[in-house]
């Protein structure tokens, strides 16, 4: 109920006859680049992680340690996103999102080392599982107008 009274609202706002487009955030170049930049690392980032539930699984065979391995993922966003968010305003976000991607790069690396000379144990997973982990959501916010951020 809650959906469809905010959806009302929603068509109230607009002026007759005016449609909604879903791509207005594409017409910000900032965002454009942000987005077609991003695709290709949440591409990665969702392949890592299949490929880490996969490696898990076929290693211990267990539905418990796949969810305690896929779980630490979430951890540091759910314990340090409001000291994170509060840190990531003090500093040059361009530079927060070249740093937080090239630290990605480089625990992908890793992980595929540790994968690759056999060391790999659910330990080591879970390490390098909770230190790739982190979010770029808080950079769309910078980008676009708080007018349209309802549709990035």
């Amino acid at each position: 109920m809650y959906v469809l009274n905010m959806v009302r609202r929603r068509r109230r706002q607009l002026a007759p006859g005016q449609k909604t487009n879903p791509f207005r955030a594409f017409s910000h170049r900032d965002f454009r680049r942000f987005f077609f930049g991003q695709l290709p690392s949440a591409s990665g980032t969702f392949l890592q992680q299949t490929a880490l539930g996969w490696l898990v699984f076929q290693q211990t065979g267990s539905a418990a340690s796949l969810g305690m391995v896929l779980a630490t993922g979430s951890l540091p966003a759910l314990l340090l996103g409001p000291w994170g968010g509060a840190f990531a305003d003090r500093f040059d976000l361009r530079r927060l999102l070249l740093i937080t991607q090239v630290a990605s790069a480089v625990f992908a690396g890793a992980l595929w080392l540790a994968v690759f000379t056999g060391v790999a144990t659910i330990v080591v997973i879970m390490c390098i599982n909770v230190a790739s982990s982190s979010s770029m959501s808080m950079a769309i916010m910078m980008m676009i107008t708080k007018r349209r951020l309802g549709i990035a």
